[in-house]
């Protein structure tokens, strides 16, 4: 009887162990050599479900472990749908804020900047029939006279214009420089229009070595001479134009090429650079009209 009640004990405290056991979940220290793939939730419940069949005794144990199962699933499917609008709103947030950093900079950036003065000075579009009386008016004024606060002009052509509502001469202090955005090709009378004589550019020294450098990248079997292909090329990236056959054999002057002595003396006559007198581009804001 003793004997017969210790073995009853034995099968009793391995039952229990075997009962403590579904509550238990095994930790794996074993480290993998490639990253381990995410797993499904109800595939984990599938398999701890498969390692304690015994404790599934009748059909209605059955049953419920199919119902949580099958709840699992559905939740799965709704986590996943969730975490995705959760993403979708994360990135929508951290968006704004990137947005309203910017524009805070913008804000701290503009604190440099002046804004005074900035009033729209209208001017009679009649104005524009006559040759100086933009510039008497104060509307308009040559471009070679155009410079930033404390900052020397650049000698642009005298043809070249700028409105003062796009920048005033008188303005003070630091300025937020507007980009181009409207140019007025002014033609105050028609009859005045005429091909203007070339003007010959004096180049420095250090203007002639920019220029020998750009050609050189021309210059790409190192001959140091220009045959036709070339010349096309370097008149194009230089004044805009595309030579015709008859005029590029008038360039040539019979020859095979030019040296580079002679391209340089035909890009600073100003031959090919056409230019009407009469014709006046004006840069214009568009506020206001100009």
């Amino acid at each position: 009887p003793v004997a017969r009640r210790q073995g009853s004990s034995l099968e009793l405290r391995s039952e229990l162990t075997r009962a403590l056991d579904v509550f238990l979940e095994h930790v794996d220290t074993e480290v993998r050599e490639g990253v381990p793939q995410p797993r499904a939730f109800v595939d984990v419940l599938s398999e701890r479900r498969d390692g304690f069949l015994d404790f599934v005794q009748s059909k209605e144990d059955a049953r419920v472990v199919e119902e949580i199962l099958r709840a699992v699933t559905n939740s799965e499917g709704v986590g996943e749908i969730e975490t995705e609008q959760c993403r979708e709103q994360e990135a929508e947030k951290e968006k704004d804020q990137e947005q309203e950093q910017e524009i805070e900079m913008e804000r701290y950036a503009d604190l440099a900047y002046q804004r005074d003065c900035e009033e729209v000075r209208r001017w009679p579009i009649s104005a524009l029939a006559e040759a100086a009386e933009p510039l008497r008016l104060g509307a308009f004024y040559p471009a070679a006279q155009f410079r930033l606060y404390s900052r020397s002009p650049l000698p642009f052509p005298a043809y070249l214009l700028v409105s003062r509502n796009y920048f005033d001469l008188h303005w003070v202090g630091e300025r937020r420089l507007k980009n181009v955005a409207v140019a007025l090709d002014w033609i105050p009378a028609t009859g005045d229009l005429a091909p203007a004589p070339p003007c010959k550019a004096d180049l420095s020294a250090a203007q002639e070595a920019r220029l020998h450098n750009a050609l050189r990248l021309l210059d790409t079997d190192d001959s140091g001479s220009f045959e036709p292909a070339k010349l096309v090329e370097a008149l194009r990236s230089a004044e805009d134009i595309t030579l015709t056959e008859p005029e590029l054999a008038q360039l040539l002057k019979g020859g095979p090429h030019l040296t580079f002595d002679e391209l340089k003396e035909v890009l600073t006559s100003g031959v090919y650079r056409r230019e009407e007198a009469g014709r006046f581009p004006v840069v214009v804001s568009p506020a206001g009209g100009g």
